[in-house]
């Protein structure tokens, strides 16, 4: 599952990020005199490490070019001997001379972005790279001086990372790996191109490097003194076809670029796969029912010819009925990704009536997370007799229409989704002023998360803690008692400070304020509804919508382990979250009121103090007068 960095790497992208597609001097013409080695890659001249001097590996300019080739030179490298055989390497990092074993991790070729150091020529060991390609082509000539049997192939690595450190060959496992493409047989040959396609290992990282390497031999300290290999033109291909496409389940066959359905185009059914890693597709259809299907190259900023096009000629589509009349809305919306909502947005909505009576929906400028979408739009819905109206099918996700926005990742989210994102809608306009919607967005193998978009619903939380096992609750629209909560109405308040509480069967109504009891708790529920008009007082109860600071009255809450409503005073507010409610009585000398069940086993345990009563805190300390607290009044517990 690709998570929410795919998104995010993709709008950097977008954003301009400089782009490079092809190793710098691939085709080995650049030789800068003070160097010796051609510009960008590097030999054990550059070498690093305590036996670099030793090393009898060459890297050099050769004239010896592949056929047909238009350049003058390539590069060569050859295996020397200094107590066994000291390989023929080239590499766009540096090189490590460590160790007398040549099996050694110690002898490597390395990068990092980060390291100050420079080659003779004042470049960096490093070679920026930020495509993602399928596959890497390059012309090799391998000879060995002295035929082998078993150590007989040359070899050629190419890794793209993020460019924090690495080497190859590894000494651990390396997380920063974004791709890598091998061949360690290449066998003795004359000039042959060789495609060596790239396996992608974690495609979430953000490609920024890439070391490249090539050997005489592909075992380290392996072959013949006097083995050579002769590289030129390296090319890296991405690839701009489609690699299959279907429509309602059924293959599309393509002759010459085209194909021909006998049907009305519906988007929701085409399902396209391109064949490379990287790239776009892009899909349009004209008033005659032609889709056009392009498909670009990831390097297609860098190379505006790799894209590949592609028909299907679909039965023409009936004109879009005419819009009559336009209204917009301005509703509250709540995002919801898993199991986490965002807080309250609001948003914009455009509704046109169609002269069939259907309409088209738009949501505006719908933001995901902190990363601006664009506009949600769904065309030609029939809406029903009790103003209802649904859809279930894919659309394609617009730019928005704010200017500030410099990129909307809608597209890009329609383009990882074959050309259409599935969507599941309901809503429902209420008098003339309010619409109602619920969308689910299939793209969680992009984010990570189900997406739900819950617009113009008022929302709500409920939850009972383990403990406590009392709670409270109050919503503007009505909700199902869950399985194994107690629903109640405080309905009066004895003399003795005992509560007395009327159950409710299966509802909560709207607006109605309740005690909940569950005796094993209740996690946190997330609750949405259609807000109704209505004051939250029922009883003795009244319910917030907002946190609210109450400086009289009663809130609920577990003092000493004694579940009660206890009196609140101006100089020691409490404030009451939202969807929770508190108590109000006759003020009184009654410091908590309590429920029936005997959760405090005698309200007299609980209430005024007795200013000449030999007093005590609660850490045993006598005190000469009781302020706010719990005190131990004449062996008593009693809160001021």
């Amino acid at each position: 599952m690709v998570k929410r960095l795919l998104l995010l790497s993709l709008a950097a992208f977008a954003l301009g990020a400089q782009a490079q597609y092809q190793m710098a001097n691939s085709d080995f013409e650049d030789w800068k005199a003070s160097s010796g080695e051609p510009d960008h890659w590097h030999g054990f001249k550059s070498a690093k490490g305590s036996l670099a001097g030793w090393a009898k590996g060459t890297l050099a300019k050769s004239t010896d070019k592949r056929p047909g080739s238009t350049g003058n030179y390539s590069a060569v490298i050859t295996a020397g001997f200094y107590f066994v055989v000291n390989n023929g390497s080239m590499t766009t990092g540096q090189l490590q001379a460590g160790n007398m074993s040549a099996a050694n991790t110690a002898n490597h070729a390395e990068m990092d972005k980060t390291s100050t150091a420079t080659d003779k020529n004042g470049d960096k060991f490093y070679m920026p790279f930020t495509g993602r390609p399928d596959a890497m082509k390059v012309w090799l000539k391998f000879t060995q001086a002295t035929p082998q049997t078993t150590y007989k192939y040359a070899s050629v690595s190419a890794v793209i990372t993020d460019g924090s450190f690495y080497q190859d060959p590894e000494d651990k496992a390396y997380s920063n790996k974004m791709a890598q493409a091998k061949n360690a047989q290449i066998a003795t040959c004359d000039w042959t191109e060789f495609t060596v396609p790239f396996e992608y290992l974690n495609n979430s990282v953000e490609p920024e490097a890439i070391l490249c390497t090539f050997g005489t031999n592909a075992t380290p300290g392996q072959g013949s003194d006097g083995d050579q290999v002769f590289i030129d033109d390296i090319e890296m291909v991405y690839y701009s076809e489609l690699s299959a496409a279907q429509y309602n389940g059924a293959d599309v066959t393509f002759t010459d670029g085209a194909a021909t359905i006998d049907a009305e185009y519906n988007a929701s059914l085409l399902n396209l796969t391109k064949k490379g890693v990287g790239g776009t597709i892009e899909t349009s259809i004209d008033a005659d029912g032609l889709l056009t299907i392009t498909v670009k190259g990831d390097n297609i900023s860098e190379d505006e010819d790799n894209y590949h096009t592609y028909t299907i000629q679909f039965n023409a589509s009936a004109p879009e009925p005419a819009v009559v009349s336009t209204k917009t809305f301005t509703e509250d919306l709540y995002v919801t990704l898993g199991t986490s909502t965002n807080d309250k947005q609001v948003a914009g909505v455009t509704v046109e009536t169609l002269e069939n009576g259907n309409i088209n929906f738009v949501l505006k400028n719908f933001v995901l997370n902190g990363m601006p979408v664009g506009n949600i739009a769904v065309k030609n819905i029939e809406v029903a007799e009790d103003n209802s109206f649904s859809f279930n099918g894919g659309i394609q996700i617009a730019e928005g229409d704010d200017p500030t926005v410099e990129m909307w990742l809608g597209p890009v989210i329609t383009e990882q989704c074959g050309g259409s994102v599935p969507l599941d809608m309901t809503g429902r306009f209420i008098g003339d002023d309010h619409v109602v919607v619920y969308i689910a967005i299939d793209i969680a193998e992009f984010v990570g998360y189900p997406v739900e978009v819950h617009l113009g619903y008022a929302r709500a939380t409920m939850a009972v803690n383990a403990t406590a096992k009392y709670g409270t609750f109050c919503a503007p629209f009505a909700v199902e008692i869950p399985t194994g909560v107690t629903a109640s109405k405080v309905t009066s308040v004895d003399a003795n400070g005992l509560l007395t509480l009327t159950d409710l069967s299966t509802t909560i109504p709207a607006n109605t304020p309740v005690v909940l009891f569950a005796e094993s708790g209740l996690e946190t529920v997330e609750l949405f509804g259609v807000a109704e008009a209505g004051t939250p007082t029922a009883g003795l109860l009244t319910g917030v919508y907002e946190a609210t600071k109450i400086t009289s009255g009663y809130v609920l809450q577990n003092l000493d382990n004694k579940v009660a409503f206890y009196q609140v005073s101006a100089e020691d507010p409490i404030t009451v979250p939202a969807n929770r409610c508190y108590l109000t009585a006759p003020a009184g000398s009654v410091k908590a009121l309590a429920f029936p069940d005997g959760t405090l086993t005698s309200i007299s345990e609980i209430q005024a103090a007795d200013e000449k009563a030999v007093i005590y805190d609660l850490s045993g300390r006598r005190v000469s007068k009781a302020t706010k607290g719990i005190y131990i009044i004449n062996g008593k517990k009693v809160i001021k």
